[in-house]
Parts: structure tokens; C-alpha cells; sequence
């Protein structure tokens, strides 16, 4: 059971006054970390503002936080002083969570997007791999250079981290009793090589996450 908030924001703690969809990114990075809750509806300073539409929100929440980052978050209502909020909670997860394939990341108070080495290494602490025991299914190794052997000067990056460009769209419609919203984000231009990705291919949207890297052949 939630309880109302009492404290100020912290490693576990994050105040919302309203709901927005980009507050995923601070559930992605509660479940990479220890866990934590959001409570919308409660201002910076822990007071309870109330939310208009917080019987609305708790359908909206849960369908959008499962579509988004594959995890089913703890949703309740709460009440005080006659002003409804919501606090929705996520356990830490066991395997790397991910929002549009961006890796977030809870570290105090703040959250943190993680790239480069802190993302390689989160990724390996979660799934207990080592590169040493990474395979990649269907490399050959070629003559590069043309100098009749196989050597270091052979050695060439295959793989493009940096996308030419990303874009993203958003909207939310109303109309009457009908509510309608979409999210639509895109990377183009772009190659690597996940050799996670197999190992989430049955976790239905988990299995596209990937580490940003160049790689070699």
C-alpha cells in the first residue's frame, strides 16, 4: 500500500504536478536503479495540488507505462484534504529497461541518461555477460587491404553509432468522451550490433534494446 508523501524528493521520490507521457523516462530510470515512485498531483515542495483527471489517469497510466517500457507499475489513488493524486510505483528490474532505446538511469535525486561506458557497463552488470563470451552469428573475416594475409591493418569500423538525424511527434486528442494520443520517435541512418538483442527476443518491445558502439571486422 502507498502511503502519502512526507518527504522530500530523493533517490526513490519524484513529485509531478500533472502527468505528462516524457515522465517514462524518470520510471525508466527508477526500475534501472533501486526502484521508486512518482506522485503526480504534489508540487516540488511535497504539497498536494490534486489532479482534475486522476480517475482518467488511472487507465491511461498503466497502458502507457507497459506500452513504453514493457514493465506493469503499481497505480493508486490517493486522497487528501478532499485532492485526488496518484503515485505509481516500479520495482527495480532485473533486466535492462529502456524508453524509445534510450537507457535512463536514477542516481540520487536526478536522473541520468546513461551513453558510452556507464550504458556498456550497466548493460553488463544487469545480464551477467562478459564480452569475452559475446559471439556474433554470420562474420567472416576478409583481406581488407589485399595483401594476402589477415592482419591488424584488416581491422575496420562496420558500425555507425551516431543516427543522421532522429525526430519525434507527439499529440493528444480529445473530442466529446473520446481521448486519443500517440508517440512516434525515429532514428535513421544508423548500424550496430546488439549482441543482447537475442537474449530479449521474447520480451516483446525489450528485445530492441541495444548498446550504442562501434564494432569491427
Amino acid at each position: 500500500m502507498i502511503s502519502n508523501p512526507i518527504m522530500a524528493e530523493n533517490q526513490n521520490i519524484e513529485y509531478k504536478e500533472s502527468w505528462r507521457t516524457e515522465y517514462l523516462k524518470w520510471l525508466c530510470g527508477f526500475a534501472n536503479a533501486q526502484g521508486g515512485t512518482i506522485y503526480v498531483g504534489v508540487n516540488d515542495k511535497g504539497d498536494i495540488v490534486g489532479l482534475p483527471n486522476a480517475k482518467k489517469l488511472m487507465e491511461d497510466i498503466p497502458n502507457q507505462v507497459q506500452a513504453g517500457l514493457g514493465i506493469m507499475p503499481e497505480v493508486s489513488l490517493l486522497e487528501k484534504d478532499g485532492k485526488d493524486y496518484i503515485a505509481i510505483k516500479v520495482e527495480p528490474s532485473a533486466f535492462p529497461v529502456s524508453y524509445h532505446g534510450e537507457f535512463h538511469y536514477r542516481s540520487g535525486s536526478t536522473k541520468q541518461l546513461l551513453t558510452g561506458n556507464a550504458l556498456s557497463a550497466f548493460i553488463m552488470r544487469r545480464t551477467g555477460l562478459r564480452w569475452e563470451d559475446v559471439t556474433i552469428d554470420d562474420v567472416t573475416v576478409d583481406d581488407l587491404d589485399g595483401d594476402g594475409a589477415i592482419t591488424a591493418a584488416d581491422k575496420s569500423i562496420i558500425g555507425k553509432a551516431n543516427p543522421t538525424w532522429t525526430g519525434s511527434i507527439s499529440s493528444n486528442l480529445s473530442w466529446k468522451n473520446l481521448d486519443f494520443s500517440f508517440n512516434i520517435y525515429t532514428k535513421q541512418n544508423y548500424s550496430v550490433y546488439s549482441p543482447f538483442y537475442k537474449q530479449y527476443t521474447n520480451y516483446g518491445d525489450r528485445g530492441m534494446q541495444h548498446i550504442v558502439m562501434d564494432f569491427y571486422i
